[in-house]
């Protein structure tokens, strides 16, 4: 694993503590199935996982194209226990999110406008989360996977509130959806940059968003491991460095 380039690509890394993961002896409550609107009136599915001590900062993942929320499972439980509360929710056109008002939807129609609106479907899971009693709605992050990170720095730009962002696999455009006018607007916010060298457009996205990077910021380039939430189980190692990161802006 790479963390970063060499001086050259005037990249910087941050030093990442040991970070120890509770186990799965620390009793959290089961996710609860819920449903909640956007203001274009899409119907949004979504697995809310309450953090064990409340109120607790939250954490909102969002999914990479044609999957759902399940891809996010195993990492939101990690992060429930590590006293996070955690909204995964279906994008619009995937899972179980396709109705709307005006009748169904699926992704496979979709327009680069219908894909730019998943904003709102993030905006509606973050204004959720905000007004619950046991989150503290100054402490929310945002992770997404491929698409979904793409989606989660633009919404990001708009949110200023948004304690920190982590994109694992962005592109330099997904449907329409672009990341480096987002990443030069965002900084110099908390962000964290994911890919792997064997997933060559993310990688060659990460390099060319390089030079925006001071050392408060961090890029990790593995040589493998794959694309968006593939990483996560490809390497283990990522998922205490991203607690490590998350934590620290937002105790």
């Amino acid at each position: 694993m790479r963390y970063g380039e060499a001086a050259s690509m005037r990249s910087f890394l941050l030093v990442f503590t040991v970070v120890v993961i509770f186990s799965a002896a620390i009793s959290v409550a089961e996710a609860e199935e819920i449903i909640f609107a956007t203001k274009d009136s899409v119907s949004i599915a979504g697995s809310f996982y309450p953090a064990p001590v409340s109120p607790a900062p939250a954490v909102v993942l969002v999914h990479m194209l044609r999957k759902n929320r399940s891809s996010w499972t195993d990492i939101a439980l990690t992060l429930q226990k590590n006293g996070f509360s955690v909204l995964t929710f279906d994008l619009r056109g995937h899972g179980q999110s396709t109705q709307t008002k005006r009748g169904p939807i699926s992704e496979a129609s979709f327009s680069e406008s219908d894909f730019a609106n998943m904003k709102y479907d993030l905006s509606a899971a973050v204004q959720w989360l905000r007004v619950r009693p046991d989150v503290i709605p100054s402490k929310v992050a945002v992770i997404g996977a491929s698409i979904g990170a793409n989606v989660a720095i633009n919404f990001a730009v708009e949110d200023r509130a948004i304690s920190a962002v982590v994109l694992l696999s962005p592109g330099a455009v997904y449907r329409g959806i672009y990341v480096e006018p987002a990443v030069k607007s965002y900084l110099p916010r908390p962000l964290f940059i994911v890919a792997a060298e064997d997933d060559n457009f993310s990688a060659v996205t990460v390099r060319e968003l390089m030079p925006l990077f001071k050392d408060e910021k961090v890029v990790a380039l593995f040589e493998d491991g794959g694309h968006g939430t593939y990483l996560l189980r490809s390497r283990p190692e990522l998922i205490p460095m991203i607690l490590d990161f998350i934590r620290s802006y937002m105790r």
